[in-house]
């Protein structure tokens, strides 16, 4: 509150209070008269004053790229990834966290979380190939289930987002029993 705002609005209250005495009643009818004039006149100085300080509390976003990296993907298909991800993280907000996590039969954090865009498909490509997983089966359940155990805080805490690059071929796991729970949790 502006101390400049409360003594002004004193002030017209007090001049409220003076014109009081010329109010043609007496006793309580007097009282309720000027009782009531304050109050309306308060009431408007309050709203004319604006509206209470709004607080706005930043919820942090995050987005965790998940890449395939099993047998059933070809080295074409490896380097198309590796380019989408760097082109998406050149379109990124630099207040937005991102992550790389490779998968096959498991998943491995392949980039810790940061806000340093990854624009050279090269460097990601040998971040990719440098956290190694078992390249013979794909698991998406897997990926996902990481994904939510890699996010910072309390899950749905904030609004987070996955990018999921892979051919489809899930040969284990079943990424259909979680898919209720990971939208449930906000990813």
């Amino acid at each position: 509150m502006n101390p400049l705002h409360l003594l002004l609005i004193a002030g017209i209250l007090g001049i409220v209070l003076w014109r009081g005495r010329r109010v043609p009643l007496t006793g309580w009818r007097k009282r309720l008269a000027v009782g009531c004039r304050l109050l309306s006149v308060g009431a408007v100085c309050l709203s004319l004053w604006g509206a209470p300080a709004r607080r706005t509390r930043e919820v942090p976003r995050r987005v965790v790229y998940l890449v395939d990296r099993s047998a059933s993907v070809d080295d074409a298909q490896r380097a198309w990834a590796a380019r989408r991800i760097a082109s998406l993280e050149a379109l990124r907000p630099a207040q937005v966290e991102r992550a790389l996590i490779t998968f096959g039969g498991e998943a491995r954090l392949a980039v810790p979380w940061g806000r340093a865009p990854l624009v050279d498909p090269d460097a990601i490509g040998r971040e990719l190939t440098r956290a190694q997983v078992p390249e013979g089966e794909t698991n998406v359940e897997v990926a996902l289930l990481s994904a939510l155990a890699e996010l910072p805080g309390a899950p749905g805490a904030g609004r987070s987002a996955a990018v999921l690059l892979s051919d489809g071929r899930e040969t284990v796991g079943d990424v259909t029993r979680i898919l209720p729970t990971v939208r449930h949790l906000g990813l």
